[in-house]
Formats: C-alpha cells, structure tokens, sequence
C-alpha cells in the first residue's frame, strides 16, 4: 500500500511538474507575440505618423496657394475695376 501511494504521489508530482513546465512555456510564448505585436504597432503607428505629417504640410501649402490666389483674384478684380473706372472717365 505505501509502495503505491508511493507511486501516485510520484506520478502526481510528475503531472504536476509537466503543467507547470507547460504553463511557462505558454506564457512566454505568449509573452513574446505580444511583444512582437507591440514593435508592429509601434511601426504602424510611426508611419501613420509621417503621413499624417506630410498631409499637414501639403494642406499648409494648398492652403497657402490658395490664399495667394485669393489674394491675386482680389488685386485683378481691382485692376479691372480701376481700369473700368479710368475709362468711363476718359469717355
């Protein structure tokens, strides 16, 4: 009787010993895909970074451009009615 408590208690410690082993070996199996998740997260995130930044910087420039035209249209329509102006009091 004692030889096969003996027994079970070795075979218990063995299970034991195995699920704990296969418990670690998961968690860090884990532990690496989440850390491999994380580093293409963060690269993701660095180039949604850079091309959000080179969108700000074409709307700054379109936005510059169009206020230039807007600026340009304004002094055109100005000229033409000065011109206007100047012909209407020549006539």
């Amino acid at each position: 009787m004692a030889e096969e408590s003996l027994a079970i208690a070795v075979v218990l410690t063995a299970l034991v010993l195995v699920a704990f082993a296969w418990m670690v070996k998961s968690t860090r199996k884990m532990q690496k895909k989440g850390e491999q998740r994380a580093r293409e997260i963060s690269e993701r995130t660095l180039k949604l970074e850079r091309h959000a930044s080179l969108l700000d910087q074409g709307v700054r420039e379109l936005k510059t451009g169009a206020e230039k035209k807007a600026d340009q249209g304004y002094v055109e329509k100005r000229i033409n009615g000065l011109i206007g102006l100047v012909k209407t009091r020549t006539d």
